[in-house]
């Protein structure tokens, strides 16, 4: 449920407010993530987990500096309801470890229940729309998801809630290879410190016993 509550609100928010407020607020997920892993998984934050989630969130506040906008209130409230959701679906798979893709198709099929009521009320879909919900249901969804339930078997909470952050950097480097939209420097200053930080999470637990 919290699943299909993540998906759903996330697109309605993405059509009443700018794409960029929409997944810098959803990915407000792992404040939520830290109150929720010691209360529902008895996982308590690192003090490298502490110390990182004012550096992501510097980071992506400067990332979202050139091209944040006010929006509309009820995109943004959608969005970080969304963000609270995508919260409870992290702890949940977290929680679930291998039977996390059983949840996963649950929660697809009741975001589908939910919405395609809807399709009628819409305009008409063009071959490039099916296709485009093909695609996005098979590899935005499906395989990111699957990949994602996979790598939270033997990672806290926590820490993959930070790991994700790379998407909100990324979603937009992508944006600039494939459709030519230029960042702005201080998006280029963000991104270098979600990835400078997302960089150090990886290699530390590898590096800091070694250097004991």
């Amino acid at each position: 449920v919290a699943y299909a509550f993540t998906v759903v609100l996330f697109v309605l928010a993405t059509k009443l407010t700018t794409a960029a407020n929409a997944i810098f607020i959803q990915d407000t997920a792992p404040l939520w993530v830290l109150l929720l892993s010691p209360w529902l998984l008895r996982e308590n934050p690192t003090r490298g987990e502490l110390l990182a989630i004012p550096v992501y969130g510097a980071g992506l506040g400067l990332f979202f500096l050139d091209e944040l906008t006010r929006g509309q209130v009820l995109g943004n409230l959608a969005a970080a309801v969304s963000g609270v959701a995508f919260a409870f679906s992290i702890v949940g798979l977290r929680r679930l470890r291998h039977d996390g893709p059983a949840a996963l198709v649950w929660g697809n099929a009741i975001a589908a229940a939910a919405t395609l009521p809807l399709w009628p009320s819409g305009p008409e879909a063009t071959a490039l729309d099916l296709g485009l919900l093909v695609y996005l249901g098979i590899f935005q969804l499906g395989l990111a998801y699957l990949a994602f339930s996979r790598g939270m078997t033997g990672t806290p909470a926590i820490e993959a809630s930070l790991l994700i952050l790379l998407e909100p950097v990324l979603n937009p480097i992508w944006t600039f290879l494939v459709a030519g939209e230029r960042l702005g420097p201080w998006a280029v200053a963000g991104g270098a410190v979600v990835l400078g930080a997302t960089a150090w999470r990886t290699v530390a637990p590898i590096v800091t016993p070694r250097l004991g």
